[in-house]
């Protein structure tokens, strides 16, 4: 089955040349004629042509992972520049150029940065992440999150910052600050483990496992024996990752 778009499958180009490079790049008659087809969507002005191309290159990365080269590599520069730009425009609402859910052009840009975030995108994937939104742009504001988190010697406060507030919000949901937590984790082990700590406590059973996962595997040494006694009150169908705590827990025991 050819592949489309993630966040666009309704938007009406009305160009006939941009038209013409989404059919391309949805069956393309050669490599070559398809990267002129990428590119061309990628330099247009529209949102939803723009999401386009970005969609496709982050199916072809997903693609790479079983042997398939991406064959828009050669402009990946380009791709995270017009993903940075799109990323400081205001959010398309659902619907709005043929959007299929609230944010489509932030949700699209962000898909090729998960590969190609560099260090210097750490203050504004905090600003995303602090700005409402819906459940596509939060998820892959923290992918990108954790790209940059992984790639910088030393992570931008600002981001810390952001990945703090949300793990400490109350209106967000369980899983968003458990998410965000686990993100921080790996951008401020520190801080991570300061919020972990105090989490063990909240009556949600699903965020003092997601913190007991963080101190795990983060400070096993000095979180071991209080943890072992942790598990022991959790119930035998306790959700993820119940299991993997129990079992780091128990091959240091065994050690």
């Amino acid at each position: 089955m050819a592949f489309d778009s993630y966040h666009w499958l309704d938007a009406d180009f009305a160009d006939p040349a941009l038209d013409d490079a989404r059919a391309e790049l949805a069956e393309p008659t050669s490599e070559d004629a398809a990267r002129s087809a990428f590119v061309t969507l990628l330099e247009a002005r529209q949102p939803a042509a723009r999401g386009v191309a970005f969609d496709h290159y982050r199916y072809a990365e997903a693609s790479s992972r079983f042997g398939e080269a991406n064959p828009f590599t050669e402009s990946a520069q380009r791709v995270l520049q017009r993903a940075r730009e799109t990323l400081r425009q205001a959010p398309v609402e659902k619907g709005v150029h043929g959007a299929a859910v609230p944010g489509a052009n932030h949700a699209s840009a962000l898909g090729p940065m998960v590969n190609l975030a560099q260090p210097e995108d750490g203050p504004l994937i905090a600003d995303l992440l602090r700005a409402p939104a819906g459940p596509d742009v939060w998820a892959g504001g923290l992918d990108v999150a954790q790209t940059v988190a992984e790639r910088s010697p030393a992570v931008d406060p600002n981001l810390v910052d952001a990945l703090t507030a949300a793990v400490e919000d109350p209106a967000r949901s369980w899983r968003d600050r458990a998410d965000a937590l686990g993100v921080l984790a790996f951008a401020s082990p520190t801080a991570a483990l300061a919020r972990a700590d105090a989490m063990l406590g909240v009556p949600d059973l699903r965020m003092r496992i997601r913190a007991a996962w963080v101190l795990v595997e983060h400070d096993l040494a000095a979180n071991r024996q209080r943890l072992s006694r942790l598990v022991k009150t959790w119930p035998d169908d306790a959700p993820w990752p119940a299991f993997e705590v129990r079992q780091m827990l128990a091959d240091a025991e065994e050690s």
